[in-house]
């Protein structure tokens, strides 16, 4: 492993070892490519860890330039935090007067929930959680708040959105900032049996800048994780960060319960690898039963190293849409769910074929060879990357 990366894994954690302390002085001591470290900590989402961890250790090894680099970073991703925090918490009131059920997950949540410190996870955008009846009031609310929606669709076409697909993103122009909406876990080609009102029944409270809101209680955000994980290809090192630092901050989960709800939600595959990532990068101690799945499973280990391996290669890459889409294929638990997968990612109808044309409520039907044109068109034709 290339000393870069091993002392990016060794600070890509809230608490870290003697042990492990000891091995960063051993690093720092190296022939660093700083450049290529702070490279590697911004590719994969780590460097608010990566200040963390080398601030404290108040070391005069530390390159000067690199340092202050790297503070400054940070500053700003502070900063970025707590504005975004502030408009998440007061679209929530804004929703809570209109008497509209809104449960914000990942970002500022995240950060509080798993990290225990807002400062601690880097983050975009604000994802919010609603009811699919409770789109277009939400809809209204960010529109008059300055948001405005990638795809402008007319009520039919949006009406068939909430059916195809899970979520629609808003954009802030002047603030730069994006808000999701999503209606469902997943996209309908995962076959993901976690409906949102039942995640919303068992929502916990938790406190964020001393305002109460409702999150996903644990065992929820957890599966949660390994979904987004698997959405992404585990392409960057801070969605396997998560799951490290849920673990550690929830050592006395009932995985009795977890396996069921995997099972009934047809993502157990998902979850153990996220689980078994967390282990292989960041040593994260992994509850009996998860390595009795590995056993079982083999694929699941042999799938894990092969992200292990992209994530130390090289050179850090995006995948695209095709091998994204391969990946979790790869991840479904039988060839019926394959099938399904395969079916509904070929078929299902998302908001660029709504947008591509508008067509009358009884020509429904036609989106689908529309669609099978316009991916031709995208790419068999232009070979490129949605």
């Amino acid at each position: 492993m290339r000393p870069e990366f091993d002392l990016l894994l060794c600070c890509s954690r809230t608490k870290i070892s003697p042990e492990q302390t000891r091995r960063i002085h051993q690093l720092i001591e190296q022939d660093i490519d700083w450049d290529q470290v702070m490279s590697l900590a911004q590719w994969h989402g780590v460097s608010p860890l990566l200040y963390w961890q080398l601030n404290a250790l108040k070391s005069e090894e530390l390159p000067s330039h690199f340092f202050k680099q790297l503070s400054d970073y940070f500053r700003y991703n502070v900063q970025r935090n707590l504005l975004l925090t502030s408009k998440l918490l007061k679209f929530l009131r804004l929703c809570h007067e209109h008497e509209i059920k809104v449960m914000p997950f990942k970002g500022p949540v995240l950060a509080t929930q798993v990290y225990q410190n807002i400062a601690l996870r880097q983050f975009y955008d604000l994802d919010l959680l609603i009811l699919p009846q409770d789109f277009q009031r939400v809809k209204a609310l960010l529109i008059a708040q300055g948001y405005q929606s990638r795809y402008q669709l007319d009520a039919g076409q949006e009406a068939r959105r909430l059916i195809t697909n899970y979520e629609c993103e808003f954009i802030h122009e002047k603030l730069h900032i994006s808000i999701d909406l999503h209606w469902q876990f997943a996209p309908p080609c995962f076959n993901f049996q976690f409906h949102l009102e039942s995640a919303l029944a068992r929502s916990e409270m938790s406190a964020i800048a001393g305002t109460k809101i409702p999150v996903l209680k644990p065992d929820d955000l957890l599966i949660v994780l390994c979904i987004n994980g698997t959405k992404d290809g585990w392409s960057s090192l801070q969605r396997i960060c998560d799951v490290a630092e849920f673990l550690q901050n929830y050592p006395d989960l009932n995985w009795s319960q977890i396996w069921q709800q995997t099972e009934n939600y047809h993502c157990t595959r998902m979850v153990v690898l996220g689980l078994f990532l967390a282990y292989r990068l960041l040593e994260t101690p992994l509850p009996p039963t998860a390595w009795d799945k590995l056993k079982q499973d083999p694929a699941i280990a042999s799938m894990g190293q092969q992200v292990c391996d992209r994530i130390l290669g090289e050179a850090p890459a995006y995948s695209n849409r095709i091998q994204l889409a391969h990946f979790a294929l790869k991840l479904q638990a039988n060839f019926w769910q394959k099938l399904h997968y395969g079916w509904q990612l070929i078929f299902a109808i998302n908001e660029r074929d709504l947008a591509f044309i508008s067509l009358p409520k009884g020509f429904f039907l036609l989106y689908y060879p529309l669609r099978c044109l316009r991916l031709i068109l995208k790419y068999a034709l232009h070979q490129k990357v949605p």
